[in-house]
């Protein structure tokens, strides 16, 4: 059977090793039970609100972001059979469309992302059920230095989408994972965001 990926996108598409923060994070996010509070990383002092707040634009042209994807969808599913492939190719692309743009914003504890028609807000470090493609999965989000660590979990696999952004909070990049037993390799590409001019934060609208 082809996984639902109901997660929606990938990591890299260079195919490099996951850092051991984000190893740390998803080895948590596997044990953690849903509900309980997970410690920050590395123990870091809070991060700058200001630097993770805002709205982002996609650098670069949306043919050269998607042709990045395909890609990287390629590699993922090569070592699958002929019929296989191509279904879960067609799969992959739709779940993992490019957005425009991205707003986020860090307000306290509460941490909330909208990508596209999908908004995502919880409280720091705590599980919480959303609904993610029409499906009901496990989210948890937590902070460390200047990046937004995002987990979604569901019985058919795992998606991790890491916000890293700049010291200057003018540009953010999404390193985005999507893991399944169903997959021979994890679905791995990386995007890249610029900070919008008289950007408004995800909570005014």
């Amino acid at each position: 059977m082809v996984p639902a990926l109901l997660l929606g996108a990938a990591v890299s598409a260079n195919a490099q090793e996951v850092p051991e923060r984000e190893s740390e994070l998803r080895a948590e996010a596997r044990t953690q039970p849903r509900g309980e509070p997970s410690p920050r990383l590395g123990g870091s002092e809070r991060p700058d609100e200001a630097i993770l707040s805002g709205r982002f634009e996609l650098e670069g042209s949306r043919e050269s972001a998607e042709q990045q994807v395909n890609e990287a969808i390629s590699r993922a599913v090569e070592k699958m059979s002929f019929l296989t492939r191509g279904f879960a190719a067609d799969r992959l692309r739709e779940k993992n469309p490019i957005r425009d743009s991205l707003e986020t914003e860090v307000r306290g504890d509460r941490i909330a992302i909208r990508y596209g028609d999908a908004r995502y807000e919880t409280r720091e470090g705590e599980w919480e059920t959303v609904t993610a493609t029409g499906e009901e999965v496990e989210l948890l989000q937590t902070l460390s230095d200047n990046t937004i660590y995002q987990t979604f979990r569901a019985p058919d696999g795992e998606k991790v989408t890491v916000y890293r952004f700049s010291p200057d909070g003018q540009r953010v990049t999404l390193d985005i994972t999507v893991t399944s037993p169903q997959l021979p390799e994890p679905l791995r590409y990386s995007l890249r965001y610029r900070r919008a001019g008289g950007d408004r934060s995800v909570a005014s609208r």
